[in-house]
């Protein structure tokens, strides 16, 4: 810009490339500024002699307004540049957006005008713009820092702020950051009344957070996660439980409100039941008041007990159980009481009434040629029924009991007065729960 020296009537002059050229006398000295209050209920569009004049106090009287800087033209024409070698000056203009509520001033461009920063002005701040005359007819209007009011702080736009160290102004208060304080080594996420959370992102993007937060006490509690001391690092991972669960694990008294999975299996000296007389239940199978009860299966038959190092050797009990829907004269159970095994109890009840007609006048429960080898309506006391609830009870006799020599697959039988012969007519409508139980034997391995 060369030397400025000041002219005798206030204003001044510049000296540039050895020549000396003009400025208007109304700009005045570079320490006089002229003060502009502006109250308009819409945008307004500045004059360039208000710009000129350095300040300008802004009222959006009631909502955000877009306001409009005066032309590159109007521009060098109030500085009174007539000659291409007085390009390059500049000078500054404050806008002070004085707004009672959260209403912005956003300054938009006008002829000839090249803006570059943020042009926005928060309530109860105030934005410095440096305008340069780039030419006769074009000017660049840079928008510097943002200072606050009482309420604000310094806007450091998207650049933001490069430190390697920032410290607290008052005393004991800390630095907050959005919200986030951060104060004596501790991070403090919201505030009393203001909810907080502290979210880590995983290294692949967008696939999910993990995210800590607080909940509303009682009194003003704290909660408190550490760790105990160990020898070396861990990794403690949570597990995906498949739905929402609340859970409290600690050395004393603890409660799951849903199923958890242990691996390596669970260890311990005493297991009770959580609910009253309810027993506890392991894999289908109640331990309840010293006595162990397992559900019946269609299948295989459920494993009452085992006796041998694997399944594969030694004495097993095991329990079949079936409800069978009779249409025949023989309704068979669909899995067979396997070869070898030795039958000890055949139990039955009817849970829904049968019909018969012609000779068939009960049920029995047996096979092929022999329909009430396991039994009859009333057994051991024989009764003639088709009710509902009507039972059959059949135990082996243990002295003469043998293994079976096939399989041999238990049917509920339409039978004749008595229950020993076979009815005419089919059993219809109702069914009858079966249930066996069972010996069977493998020999022990062979030694490795």
């Amino acid at each position: 810009m060369g030397n400025r020296r000041y002219n005798s009537g206030g204003g001044h002059e510049w000296k540039a490339a050895g020549n000396t050229v003009g400025l208007a006398d109304s700009v005045g000295p570079a320490f006089i500024k002229t003060l502009t209050t502006k109250t308009t209920a819409g945008n307004v569009t500045y004059t360039a002699a208000e710009i000129r004049g350095g300040i300008i106090r802004r009222d959006p009287a009631g909502a955000a307004r877009a306001d409009v800087f005066p032309t590159a033209a109007d521009i060098v024409a109030s500085l009174g540049l007539t000659d291409a070698k007085q390009v390059g000056i500049v000078f500054e203009c404050c806008i002070i957006n004085t707004a009672d509520a959260a209403e912005t001033i956003t300054m938009s461009t006008a002829t000839g005008l090249t803006l570059t920063g943020d042009m926005t002005i928060a309530q109860s701040q105030s934005k410095l713009f440096y305008i340069k005359v780039v030419s006769l007819t074009a000017c660049t209007i840079y928008s510097a820092q943002q200072v606050a009011g009482a309420s604000g702080g310094n806007d450091f736009g998207a650049t933001g702020i490069k430190a390697d160290v920032v410290a607290e102004s008052t005393g004991a208060a800390g630095v907050t950051v959005d919200g986030v304080l951060l104060k004596d080594s501790n991070v403090q996420a919201g505030a009393s009344g203001t909810a907080g959370n502290v979210v880590s992102f995983p290294a692949t993007a967008a696939k999910g957070t993990l995210k800590l937060a607080a909940a509303d006490s009682a009194g003003d509690t704290e909660t408190k996660i550490t760790n105990a001391s160990q020898a070396a690092a861990r990794i403690y991972t949570v597990p995906d439980g498949g739905a929402d669960a609340n859970f409290v694990l600690s050395e004393g008294a603890s409660t799951l409100n849903a199923l958890r999975t242990f691996g390596d299996g669970i260890a311990t000296d005493t297991i009770a039941e959580e609910t009253g007389a309810a027993g506890v239940t392991v894999d289908g199978v109640l331990l309840k008041d010293g006595a162990v009860r397992a559900a019946g299966s269609s299948a295989t038959g459920a494993l009452l007990a085992q006796f041998g190092k694997n399944s594969n050797e030694g004495l097993t009990v095991k329990c079949m159980e079936e409800t069978v829907a009779c249409s025949a004269i023989e309704n068979p159970m669909t899995n067979p009481v396997p070869k070898g095994a030795i039958i000890l109890l055949v139990q039955a009840n009817a849970e829904a009434a049968l019909t018969g007609g012609g000779t068939t006048a009960t049920w029995s429960l047996g096979v092929t040629g022999d329909v009430d080898s396991y039994g009859t309506a009333g057994f051991p006391t024989q009764a003639d029924s088709l009710a509902q609830n009507s039972k059959s009870n059949f135990l082996q006799n243990l002295d003469t009991a043998a293994r079976l020599a096939a399989d041999e697959t238990i049917k509920v039988c339409a039978a004749a007065t008595g229950g020993a012969a076979a009815g005419d007519t089919a059993l219809t409508v109702g069914s009858v729960r079966v249930q066996v139980v069972f010996l069977h034997w493998d020999a022990l391995e062979n030694a490795a």
